[in-house]
């Protein structure tokens, strides 16, 4: 498509030399003409920076980058106005790549002090510059940057406290002041101050690692510290290395899940993966619970084995009760970490417990009549339990499946209760291999339990009669819903 332009103009209005410039822009056709972009200069830096020692090697060269970010070709120029500073090359040509000016400078003959120049380059809209800072030292007063340590170390646990802060020191050990700073690669890694000046005397600088949200593993940074011109030795850096580990765990108990039999008097051991922090390992964060709720007890630890123990004050109760041992996460790693989750261990005690006697009676007599022998005849019968006497303590020797032989203080492991035809009561015989001599219990409510023997099996319990006989003697009697064969465990004596 074609474009025209019509142009009213008046002579009288315009000046000779303008009228002559406007046709000027104007086509034979009257059509407007094109004008193409022109070339643009960019260059970097904008500033340099030299340091060199009087008498000593001059600094290393650097470079200056020229580029054309229009069109067409740049022609450029470059010149400098120092004598102590040279270009190269001083010109060239850009249709869009960078173009390298290295700028060198000669501290050859120049006494200690402060110098400044600049490199112009042409060949833009305008003359653009670089400042040029040189500072030629005093060999006697040159600050030179030192650090310790070449490298840090932290440890800590997923989920736990961050490590402490440690120190990493920072001193002049050349002349003048030093100027310095410090920075970190990782934003898990603080440092504090991140500057400061040195005419001799140690900097501190707080090296922080903060573990939050970061995943077990291993995590390096470097720290860097400059120091600001006229300044030797500079940069140097600092490894730093965090290690963070699994949250500690328990590793085993010394009773399971579900295990029963469990004495009344044990211990409960808790042995875990690391290391723990005594002070949290207490009654707080080790607990047992049981029929009458939390157990009172003692919590000790052992370091070199990494176990906790919890003692129970008292005895607990026998009968197959359920208790719940507990380590919560209130227990920390040295690392200041709790441990990876709440740790359970549900038992059952076991049915009576060796270590102590006990006194036996029934719904039918009530408690205060309790289970003894005669003397003579080692006969079973029902005495006061005021009296206290021997045959009334009675204590259980396992033999395996929840069998018991039943023996007591009267006469000890010579004799033991044997379950009779029925006919006549229950009475204490010489010890022997019988199987009514081996006793089981089955329970009946909370507290009350039959008494049985391998002989009868499920056909006899233990019972009082009240058919004339001496109520008070315990016989081997039908099975049933009979309150005589309702017996109570009472824990007496230890042994």
């Amino acid at each position: 498509m074609q474009f025209r332009t019509r142009v009213r103009w008046s002579i009288k209005s315009l000046s000779l030399l303008a009228f002559l410039a406007l046709v000027a822009t104007c086509g034979g056709d009257d059509s407007p003409t094109t004008t193409e972009d022109p070339p643009v200069l960019t260059y970097s830096p904008t500033s340099l920076t030299f340091s060199g020692q009087e008498g000593g090697a001059s600094p290393a060269p650097v470079t200056i980058t020229v580029m054309n970010t229009g069109a067409g070709t740049l022609s450029w120029a470059a010149s400098s106005d120092q004598s102590w500073m040279t270009v190269s090359p001083a010109s060239g040509e850009s249709t869009g790549e960078a173009d390298a000016i290295t700028v060198t400078v000669s501290t050859t003959g120049l006494s200690a002090g402060a110098y400044a120049g600049a490199i112009t380059i042409t060949g833009g809209s305008a003359p653009v510059s670089t400042v040029v800072a040189l500072a030629v030292l005093d060999p006697d007063l040159i600050p030179e940057l030192t650090r310790s340590p070449a490298q840090m170390t932290f440890s800590a646990a997923q989920g736990g406290s961050s490590p402490a802060s440690q120190s990493l020191s920072i001193s002049n050990s050349g002349d003048g002041a030093l100027s310095w700073s410090a920075s970190s690669d990782q934003t898990w890694l603080t440092l504090s101050p991140t500057s400061g000046t040195s005419a001799g005397e140690t900097d501190a600088v707080t090296v922080s690692a903060n573990v939050s949200g970061l995943n077990a593993g291993s995590y390096g940074a470097t720290i860097t510290l400059t120091g600001q011109p006229p300044a030797i030795s500079t940069p140097q850096t600092t490894a730093v290395t965090l290690t963070v580990v699994e949250p500690a765990t328990v590793v085993s108990t010394s009773v399971a899940n579900g295990d029963s039999l469990v004495s009344i008097v044990a211990d409960f051991d808790v042995t875990f993966s690391r290391d723990m922090n005594p002070s949290t390992i207490n009654t707080s964060t080790i607990t047992l619970s049981g029929p009458g709720g939390p157990v009172p007890g003692t919590v000790g630890y052992d370091g070199g084995s990494r176990t906790a123990t919890f003692t129970p004050n008292d005895p607990l109760i026998e009968l197959r009760s359920e208790y719940t041992l507990t380590v919560t996460t209130g227990a920390e790693d040295t690392l200041g970490a709790p441990i990876a989750g709440t740790v359970t261990r549900t038992f059952l005690t076991e049915f009576v417990s060796e270590l102590f006697t006990y006194r036996l009676w029934n719904d039918f007599l009530g408690e205060q009549l309790v289970l003894d022998t005669f003397s003579d005849t080692f006969e079973c019968y029902h005495a006061d339990r005021s009296a206290n006497t021997s045959g009334s303590f009675w204590y259980f020797v396992p033999q395996g499946n929840g069998r018991f032989f039943m023996r007591n203080a009267f006469q000890g492991d010579a004799r033991q209760l044997e379950g009779t035809d029925g006919v006549g009561p229950c009475r204490l015989d010489p010890v022997g291999n019988f199987t009514g001599q081996r006793w089981y219990f089955e329970q009946l409510s909370e507290t009350a339990y039959r008494f049985r023997t391998v002989s009868f099996g499920e056909a006899k319990a233990l019972d009082n009669f009240n058919d004339g006989r001496d109520p008070e003697q315990a016989y081997m009697a039908d099975a049933g819903a009979f309150s005589g064969q309702f017996w109570h465990f009472d824990r007496a004596l230890a042994r």
